[in-house]
């Protein structure tokens, strides 16, 4: 997840503002200005009263802020942002990246992606970031995320601006800056995943009560979630955070506040695996990419393993062990339309 923010000079962040920030991405914190032609980094603040005690001398100039919730490598100063590009310039990243090797488990996205990218992108074009193109460019490149470059004197670009908020001369990468909203009134007839034919006795919980494998309704736009729109909790963190991710997307993770978050019911993943939405002979279909399996492929389903089914590859005579997630059951109409021969 994470939070970016630009600050601009002569405006001063009120610390409700900076501790929202920190207590929704406390992983470490960092930011960075220019001052007499010198770029100035301070990083790797890994207490809210460490880091307002370092920034509040500078709170005044133009300056990046970044506060990071960790989705890749480890929970230490080199993972924090800024991200040092030269002596000249440097950058703070909101989201994920995925179009970089992992090579080192220990470094996030954002540090592969400095390395392999953006240092070699300044070796060739000093000034790329603050070409138009070059930031369409990677902009296309990186989807939703989000970048703030600053050099040594000064200047500024957003990759991703339009994603993100001015408010009050600042600009913010998504909305964790803002005070806790007040609760909505949830709707006692959510519409649930129209995958599911279960029905709900709307037996609510409470934030601090979700579970690994709670269904539940985005309340509030964050990172590329909308309102209205559906995630499984797979981690439940002590800071009352959560690790979810998309139904049907279990790649695409997200860590966000669980208040940004309701449970349509007490309905669950457990409660679908136990209603056996599939049974050993079955045929199954793909509901989205995985492994060499694209998007309405069909495969034979083997044996249930807990959470998951043994689906078995009729082409390549071998078994995938795959969530219940992406699969979704076949009618005999789809079945022909795959050119899937149907034993007599």
């Amino acid at each position: 997840m994470c939070v970016a923010v630009l600050k601009k000079e002569g405006m001063a962040l009120t610390e409700s503002t900076i501790r929202n920030c920190w207590e929704a991405n406390d992983d470490g914190a960092g930011f960075m200005y220019a001052e007499k032609g010198k770029l100035h980094i301070h990083k790797g603040y890994f207490s809210l009263d460490d880091f307002l005690e370092a920034y509040e001398p500078h709170k005044n100039k133009l300056a990046v802020l970044h506060f990071r919730i960790r989705t890749h490598g480890n929970i230490d100063t080199d993972n924090c942002h800024p991200f040092v590009v030269d002596n000249n310039l440097a950058f703070v990243h909101n989201g994920t990246i995925t179009g970089v090797s992992m090579h080192d488990n220990t470094k996030s996205d954002t540090w592969h992606f400095n390395e392999q990218i953006i240092k070699e992108l300044r070796k060739k074009y000093k000034s790329f970031f603050l070409d138009p193109i070059m930031q369409k460019l990677i902009k296309d490149s990186i989807g939703w995320s989000k970048l703030i470059f600053l050099n040594s004197k000064g200047q500024y670009s957003i990759v991703g601006e339009s994603a993100g908020t001015w408010d009050s001369n600042c600009w913010f990468s998504n909305g964790s800056y803002k005070d806790r909203p007040k609760p909505v009134e949830v709707p006692k007839a959510l519409p649930l995943n129209r995958t599911s034919n279960y029905q709900p006795n709307y037996s609510y919980k409470h934030d601090k009560e979700l579970e690994t494998g709670d269904i539940c309704w985005v309340k509030y736009a964050i990172s590329t979630l909308k309102p209205g729109d559906y995630v499984v909790v797979k981690y439940v963190y002590a800071n009352n955070t959560v690790g979810c991710y998309e139904r049907g997307r279990p790649r695409q993770e997200y860590r966000i506040p669980a208040w940004y978050l309701e449970p349509t019911s007490i309905l669950s993943l457990k409660d679908e695996v136990q209603k056996e939405l599939f049974k050993p002979g079955d045929f199954v279909k793909f509901t989205g990419n995985y492994n060499h399996f694209r998007k309405g492929d069909v495969a034979t389903c083997d044996k249930i393993i807990g959470s998951k089914v043994n689906v078995f590859d009729e082409n390549k005579q071998r078994g995938y062990l795959v969530d219940q997630e992406l699969l979704a059951p076949v009618t005999l109409e789809e079945m022909w339309d795959a050119d899937f021969s149907l034993p007599l």
